[in-house]
């Protein structure tokens, strides 16, 4: 039997007359779906700020910029024979013609691993440091983490060779803030630029450390800032200073790696392979990799994976309660209406038009829904971020902002899915009903 095109035209204005109608039906629906959309879009978003606070705290606040490189091995050799597996002068020479004259490279920070004993008075601590290149170090932090110290002043600010101290490290050694202003650490993450007083018990800091060729150096060198490394542990051991001091230090002229942070859009792994193949022609063997390949980032890469983890058992479980939602919402609706379906099929409707009716009627509903779930998303956000709250959050050792980064790829993902579970649990729910005799239909009570 023949049908004309414009029927499904017509079953479209009555599912979403229908859909108004039967809105008291369809509140709780209507409610599940937007609540669903809603936690989905700011759990999505909350964990999307978490990963990009994660990420810029490594590559800009660490300064472990875009690309890594060092001698091929050291990663894994780490202080256990870092001699061995150091870039020495010719090599630097070479990675610092490249990087100078590629247009790809926006600014490098080399450094030099160090580490040793730390004392001050009758107190002393292992630690573990660095020393960098100091003004390419801030041009790398960027603005936003330009100023490292949460008391003191940041180590390029210093005129002569000084020592920042993390600040679990400083308490250890004496040196303890003694700022009671405000809050100095900004919504966005970053310090306060400007000079907060600190107090120590000794006035410099003596490091013991062996050199290169194996003999016992001591030097001492005043606090110019604690700083917060953010993990607590790296806050007990973490020292930094200038490269040419550490390499006094250790007597030696080699460094441990280079960081490299290149231009906006510009791919990171053509620039490794185009480093790669200039290196190996000139028979360097570096081990070039991707900051988050870098085994110090591993613990980063953890907490991002254990938060999609979280993310999508939280979806999973989201879809699902919308789903018996909706699927308790249309059979209530479809058993009411059967003598409407019955009406329906009498004046020569097809049980294929029924059931593209209910399911159009679950599509209007979900994606309606959805938009609600947006507005209040919009809202919400906003409010979290004029409320500053703040959390602890694992081994951190600062509270960080609750923010909510707007995703609409993941909003549009997540009302394709809601809207697409949604239809084809009111096509299933309407299918019974549909293929009931008409008689049996006009019958029903």
């Amino acid at each position: 039997m023949s049908e004309s095109p414009l029927i499904y035209k017509q079953i479209a204005r009555i599912a979403r007359r229908n859909v108004l109608r039967n809105w008291r039906h369809s509140v709780a629906t209507l409610l599940a779906i937007s609540a669903g959309f809603m936690a989905i879009a700011l759990l999505d978003g909350f964990t999307t700020s978490l990963d990009e606070l994660a990420s810029d705290s490594a590559r800009k606040r660490g300064m472990f910029g875009d690309v890594v490189i060092a001698q091929k091995g050291a990663n894994a050799a780490g202080f256990q024979d870092q001699w061995n597996h150091a870039l020495n002068v010719e090599e630097q020479n070479f990675l610092k013609d490249f990087l100078k004259n590629d247009g790809d490279v926006k600014v490098y920070v080399r450094s030099l691993n160090v580490f040793g004993v730390a004392a001050a008075g009758d107190q002393s601590a292992v630690f573990v440091g660095t020393g960098i290149d100091l003004k390419e170090g801030a041009q790398m932090r960027g603005e936003k983490y330009a100023w490292s110290a949460i008391a003191g002043v940041p180590l390029e600010q210093v005129s002569e060779p000084s020592l920042a101290l993390g600040m679990g490290l400083a308490h250890i050694l004496g040196c303890d803030s003694t700022y009671k202003g405000k809050d100095f650490i900004l919504p966005e993450g970053g310090l306060k630029a400007e000079e907060r007083p600190f107090k120590c018990k000794v006035p410099s800091v003596t490091l013991s450390v062996s050199t290169e060729s194996g003999q016992a150096n001591v030097a001492s060198y005043p606090t110019a800032s604690i700083t917060d490394n953010l993990v607590r542990e790296l806050n007990r051991r973490a020292v930094a200073m200038d490269l040419v001091s550490v390499q006094q230090l250790l007597d030696t002229d080699k460094i441990s790696a280079v960081n490299v942070e290149l231009k906006e859009k510009v791919d990171a792994n053509a620039f490794i392979q185009k480093l790669r193949e200039a290196s190996l022609a000139k028979g360097y063997q570096f081990e070039i990799l991707h900051w988050y390949e870098h085994p110090a980032a591993t613990q980063v890469l953890k907490s991002i994976q254990l938060q999609h983890t979280v993310r999508n058992i939280f979806l999973s479980v989201v879809v699902f309660i919308v789903i018996m939602s909706v699927t308790n919402t249309m059979m209530k609706s479809v058993n009411e209406r059967i003598r409407e379906i019955g009406t329906l099929r009498s004046i020569g409707f097809f049980r294929r038009h029924l059931i593209v009716m209910f399911s159009i009627e679950g599509m209007y509903l979900s994606l309606f829904a959805c938009v609600v779930g947006l507005l209040l998303v919009l809202f919400s956000s906003q409010m979290i971020s004029l409320a500053d709250i703040r959390f602890s959050a694992g081994l951190l050792t600062t509270p960080i902002s609750m923010r909510i980064t707007w995703v609409p790829q993941s909003w549009l993902i997540s009302a394709f899915i809601l809207t697409g579970l949604a239809t084809l649990t009111a096509t299933l729910a309407s299918r019974r009903a549909a293929n009931m005799v008409v008689a049996d239909a006009m019958r029903h009570l």
